[in-house]
């Protein structure tokens, strides 16, 4: 899954995320894209036209199925600025995890994150049902008890709007 790299725009401006350089592995196409908003919408096509009405960062899921039922799923991250005092829109600027691959149930993930212009109801979610409130940066820890893929989600509110931030995490059997 390829929905693009980070996407800028203001209120009311309408925007294209495109999903539509995803690729399927050799010998396989891609057979649906699946689109899930911040906004709880959908949408089944490679590309989408979308407009915002609040500022603040969104974070777009593109789902992509292959001609052997396996799935995909990335994120797009999407700037919506107000017309006036921009500078002010939140923006994760690290959310990341340590290791990246070949992670087991049981294994310790550090992650680190840092959200600029993020000053309150900061929370992290793990993916598995722990959620926790945090700072606006941190590194932690966490242990995945169980293999599959997970969605970390770091969020907050600020000046500039709501801010959402996902990166998935792979847990392989063991």
């Amino acid at each position: 899954s390829f929905p693009g790299h980070k996407r800028n725009t203001f209120i009311d401006n309408p925007i294209e995320l495109d999903g539509s350089n995803s690729v399927a592995p050799e010998g396989r196409k891609i057979v649906s894209y699946l689109w899930q908003f911040t906004d709880g919408t959908t949408a089944d096509t490679p590309t989408v036209k979308r407009t915002y009405a609040k500022p603040g960062t969104y974070s777009e899921e593109l789902t992509v199925t292959d001609s052997t039922g396996a799935k995909a799923t990335n994120s797009v991250m999407v700037f919506v600025y107000p017309l006036t005092n921009a500078a002010d829109a939140p923006y994760a600027e690290t959310l990341n995890h340590w290791p990246i691959r070949g992670i087991k149930p049981g294994q310790e993930v550090t992650i680190n994150f840092h959200g600029r212009n993020m000053t309150s109801n900061i929370t992290f979610d793990y993916g598995d049902g722990t959620i926790e409130k945090v700072g606006n940066g941190d590194t932690t820890e966490h242990t995945y008890q169980k293999p599959g893929e997970y969605t970390l989600t770091f969020r907050g509110d600020g000046p500039g709007g709501h801010g959402i931030f996902k990166r998935r995490v792979i847990v392989e059997e063991k």
